[in-house]
């Protein structure tokens, strides 16, 4: 069974059909694994108690983890991704939870 830790990181280097992220094996990653690449984005508050409530964050593409070395992994880029850079994030995704990408204007 594959194990459901969640998994978050930043990728740390863009090349034309992958990236590399700062997750390995040590933190649980493993070849197969899907992720989103996403950025974040305005910090969301509760208007009336002013409490925090996360971050909208625009996703800019999925990639399946290829290769994976103790402190780093090289994801494939699935789809026409959106502009990936060093300031993406990563979350690991189950296969069914996708969403179509749309570029906005």
């Amino acid at each position: 069974m594959m194990n459901a830790k969640l998994i978050i990181g930043d990728v740390i280097h863009v090349l034309p059909d992958s990236i590399v992220i700062n997750r390995g094996e040590k933190d649980g990653v493993e070849p197969g694994q899907e992720y989103r690449i996403y950025r974040k984005g305005e910090a969301l508050t509760d208007p009336k108690t002013g409490e925090f409530l996360g971050a909208l964050e625009s996703i800019c593409g999925y990639g399946t983890v290829e290769q994976v070395q103790p402190k780093e992994a090289t994801l494939a880029l699935e789809e026409p991704p959106l502009k990936i850079d060093t300031n993406c994030r990563v979350r690991r995704i189950a296969p069914i939870t996708r969403f179509p990408l749309q570029v906005s204007k």
